[in-house]
């Protein structure tokens, strides 16, 4: 969490002038990602916590699998 945030200050930092001409449509759009994303790995971080190596192998790779072959 630290990594990331710390991430986030610099880059707003850097990009402040793009920012500030960022509409608030884009910037909606972002918050919801942001939240989906925040919320998919939250939810994949405890089923892993459930689960064992293995399986978890298995379904990382059938994803793979069906995401490139599909």
């Amino acid at each position: 969490m630290y990594r990331f945030g710390f991430a986030g200050i610099v880059l707003v930092a850097i990009y402040l002038r793009q920012l500030k001409s960022t509409s608030r449509r884009e910037m909606e759009q972002g918050i919801v990602l942001a939240i989906f994303g925040g919320g998919g790995i939250l939810f994949q971080m405890d089923g892993l916590a459930y689960t064992d190596a293995s399986v978890s192998a298995f379904l990382t790779q059938g994803y793979c699998c069906s995401f490139r072959c599909g």
